[in-house]
């Protein structure tokens, strides 16, 4: 809301971490912003093949659950506030 009186109609850069993207584009949008996504963060891997070991719980795993779970809660809260 504040960055509005700044920005107006124009585009800006918009720097979140990649997990938290969306919901900052969308809660932008909502405000009537333009956005330009500028995401930081990526937790995405590439990688070269399947292994065994990837089957398994890791805390690795636990975390990224950790943030998509709070991500999705933000949405549900945004929406239930009427932010989205």
């Amino acid at each position: 809301r504040l960055i509005k009186k700044i920005v107006g109609d124009d585009r800006f850069i918009l720097v979140t971490a990649a997990s938290h993207m969306p919901r900052a584009v969308a809660l932008c949008k909502k405000q009537g912003l333009n956005p330009v996504p500028a995401p930081t963060g990526h937790l995405a891997k590439k990688h070269h093949g399947i292994y065994l070991r990837n089957l398994y719980p890791n805390s690795e795993g636990l975390y990224k659950f950790e943030i998509a779970i709070h991500e999705y809660m933000g949405f549900v809260w945004a929406k239930a506030r009427r932010k989205l």
